[in-house]
């Protein structure tokens, strides 16, 4: 099997299994089975397709001793710390993806959780139990109370299943109150015996959205957290570490990348290992890299720091 079929059939199987998987989300049947089975396949078809030759042997000591005496560090990291430094292409690629993700996350928060009304105490039963009928925004009003407080009413109309006319009102947001004009159809959930004991799913929250909201903040604000203090990390090491030689040991696929093990020498005097992935197809074993490592035992691979020194 090529390489080439074997990385379009890995991707369509792919693509087909995230399609199966949000269309069986809800009732997680046989399509949510056979699109996490699609996706697996998938996944093992386009890492075998990334996959190259066997790294070659490694060189021996009187070559690897060459390549150590002819290594220099890069020019601009010959001055004397602490040096200029300034985010890398991949640094500015991040900090503007996860701007955007933050953004478009925020504002589907604003306005599917946070501008809809609280749950109601029977939401649930609602969910489960209820009827589900079409209704009609019969009028709008905009009241003043005491202390300026300006609230918002919708009020709207339907039928139970009885053919019984059934009126409510609701307060909203403001954006809630422009975005709907009068004559305009809104869906409503009600208790079958009882339609006074109804809401409306799209002025109210979701039973658990506040909740996935607030783990999603967590989990988000965690990995943010852990994107900072990298990026703070690396900004350190380009600007005020030592650059050493460092040998690639062992050179292993991981897919489209290659996890590096580097041997080199800290401030110190004592030898250490890191490990480092790195996308370039042409690393292979015995090849010199420059570290940036400093007192405190930190060490990474420069070409793949987020921060670059500037040349004085």
């Amino acid at each position: 099997m090529s390489k080439q079929w074997m990385l379009g059939v890995g991707v369509g199987l792919d693509l087909g299994g995230i399609a199966l998987i949000v269309l069986g989300l809800e009732e997680a049947g046989w399509q949510l089975a056979l699109g996490l089975a699609m996706m697996l396949v998938g996944t093992v078809l386009v890492t075998r397709a990334f996959q190259g030759a066997e790294a070659p042997a490694e060189p021996d000591a009187a070559t690897v001793s060459r390549k150590l005496d002819r290594w220099r560090p890069e020019p601009e990291l010959r001055a004397d710390p602490p040096r200029k430094v300034k985010p890398t292409f991949t640094a500015w690629l991040t900090i503007g993806a996860w701007s955007a993700m933050l953004a478009v996350a925020g504002g589907f928060a604003w306005y599917n959780v946070l501008e809809l009304n609280p749950p109601i105490p029977s939401q649930g039963l609602l969910e489960s139990e209820g009827a589900h009928v079409g209704a009609e925004i019969h009028r709008k009003e905009v009241r003043d109370h005491e202390g300026g407080r300006r609230r918002y009413y919708l009020y709207y109309n339907f039928q139970d299943q009885t053919g019984s006319s059934v009126r409510s009102s609701v307060v909203v947001s403001k954006t809630l109150f422009d975005r709907y004009r009068e004559g305009a159809s809104l869906d409503v959930v009600y208790l079958p015996g009882d339609p006074m004991v109804h809401f409306v799913p799209a002025l109210t929250q979701a039973s658990f959205a506040l909740r996935a909201l607030l783990m999603g903040a967590v989990v988000a604000m965690f990995f943010l957290f852990l994107l900072i203090a990298r990026m703070l990390r690396h900004r350190r090491l380009a600007r005020s570490g030592r650059a050493v030689a460092g040998m690639v040991e062992k050179v292993s696929r991981r897919g489209g990348s290659k996890s590096l093990r580097i041997r080199y020498s800290n401030s110190q005097g004592k030898e250490q290992t890191l490990t480092a992935f790195e996308r370039n197809p042409a690393r292979k074993t015995g090849d010199v890299v420059t570290v940036m490592t400093d007192r405190a035992g930190e060490a990474e691979m420069y070409s793949l720091l987020l921060f670059r020194a500037v040349e004085q």
